[in-house]
């Protein structure tokens, strides 16, 4: 629901959104493993699954207010200011984490290779006890066949909120000729985020400590990072709790300086200049429940819903780095720049010949360097060092275009082009590989590079 009214000088925006977000389980049957010795132990066998409807509704009413208001005799300036609210949209995935069959569930059991053939033979794995393996996820090891899931909802589970103020003024100095300022603040809330079933952080204590130094690709500092497991006497649960995190938010606070020169006189430009700081806030044991302070999502963590919102899962007030991605080739990239700029313009010269440069560069993206233990059944890559100690170099980079228009006919034209990317031919190091290890092997290897200078040469032929 939205109406706008208008009064003179001053425009005013209202509105309202609803949403209902919810999913269904369909009911499924899962073959058990057909391996008779493991068959016989009653290890992964078949799995009926019921299905469940609606596990949970998220119902969310998010408003919106917008104001413009316009100053001068030709009201060539215009204040702006906008609040609203938004819920985060739910993932195909999300309802399907209390459905057994939803993704690989797996045990491991111990192996002895007594034929030293490198292969897994009949008799070879120790399954002696099934229901404790050395690890399991997904699956209850006691009851392998139950068609419920060891993961559960809690009560109250909710979609993410984002909350959003932006106030700016745009100022038309000559005419075609306009200049910005644009002041940015978002609060996140309410993360989507799970704990082992029936666990608290008193459960855990210091199960010991990374110290050492760090490559030379990283600068050669030194780290000491603590990690912790569960106190004696506590059993690893089968699943996981999915809740809300509580107190946990993300405060942004972003200036944007913008100029815009539309096509006149044979030229036209746009340049703009980003300032930001990202932190998240992390107060309470509540907010962490293992305080265990690890880079969220990596390949053998798979499912953290924390994959999507920083580099570090328990770290009070530091800077939000988003990973690009859980694995592939990016999976050592973290998105977080201060500051960026790019200025980008066009000049149309004599017989139809046009030429454009565009020039952007960013602060360099944080690394995230770790090392990887395994605590009660769980793979925990520990961070090393906070986000913004260590960063890749500035990045940089000049592009041309050189442009032909040859008319046809009077509707139709074809265009010549030629493009020449990274002009100087920057090499800046984009990534490297992250992961410390305590005897090194490819620790801080490059990974990524800056592509270098290409030349492209095209046509287009409109009509």
């Amino acid at each position: 629901l939205q109406d706008a009214i208008t009064m003179d000088r001053l425009t005013i925006n209202l509105g309202v959104r609803w949403d209902q977000q919810y999913g269904n389980n369909n009911p499924t049957t899962i073959i058990g493993n057909p391996t008779p010795e493991y068959a016989a132990a009653g290890i992964a066998p078949t799995v009926n699954y019921l299905g469940a409807n609606k596990p949970f509704t998220w119902d969310d009413w998010q408003p919106r207010v917008g104001l413009t208001y316009a100053l001068g005799t030709n009201r060539t300036t215009v204040l702006k200011a906008s609040y609203a609210r938004y819920a985060e949209a739910l993932g195909t995935n999300q309802t399907g984490q209390i459905n057994p069959t939803n993704s690989v569930a797996y045990l491991y059991y111990p192996w002895n290779d007594a034929n030293h053939n490198n292969l897994v033979d009949p008799g070879e794995v120790n399954i002696s006890d099934p229901t404790h393996p050395l690890s399991w996820r997904g699956i209850d090891p006691t009851n392998q066949g139950s068609g419920v899931s060891p993961n559960t909802f809690s009560s109250n589970f909710h979609a993410p909120k984002t909350s959003e103020i932006v106030a700016g003024v745009d100022h038309e100095l000559f005419p075609a000729f306009a200049v910005g300022a644009v002041y940015t603040y978002r609060k996140f809330t309410d993360q989507l985020f799970r704990f082992p079933t029936g666990i608290t952080s008193a459960d855990y204590v210091l199960a010991g400590t990374f110290a050492g130094t760090l490559p030379s690709q990283f600068g050669g500092g030194t780290y000491s990072a603590p990690y912790y497991a569960f106190a004696p006497g506590i059993t690893t649960p089968p699943g996981y709790v999915w809740t809300n995190r509580s107190n946990y938010d993300q405060t942004y606070n972003g200036v944007d300086l913008i100029v815009t020169k539309r096509l006149s006189n044979k030229w036209m430009m746009r340049g703009s200049f980003s300032y930001n700081l990202d932190r998240q806030h992390t107060n309470g044991t509540s907010g962490c429940v293992d305080p265990t302070n690890t880079v969220p999502g990596q390949s053998a963590d798979t499912g953290n819903p924390q994959t999507n919102y920083t580099a570090e899962s328990c770290a009070d007030n530091t800077y939000v780095a988003t990973r690009s991605t859980g694995s592939g080739s990016k999976d050592s990239v973290f998105l977080n720049s201060k500051w960026q700029f790019n200025v980008n313009g066009m000049y149309q010269l004599p017989m139809n010949f046009n030429i454009a440069a565009s020039i952007f560069g960013r602060q360099g993206y944080p690394i995230v360097p770790f090392r990887r233990t395994v605590q009660d059944g769980y793979v925990k890559d520990v961070v090393l060092v906070t986000t913004d100690s260590l960063r890749y170099d500035n990045v940089f980079e000049f592009d041309m275009r050189l442009e032909k228009l040859i008319p046809i006919t009077q509707t139709a034209n074809v265009t010549l082009s030629a493009d020449l990317f990274n002009i100087t031919n920057e090499n800046t190091v984009l990534q490297r590989f992250n992961r410390v290890h305590a005897a090194a092997t490819n620790d801080g290897l490059i990974k990524e590079i800056q592509s270098p200078r290409i030349w492209r040469f095209g046509a287009r032929i409109s009509f």
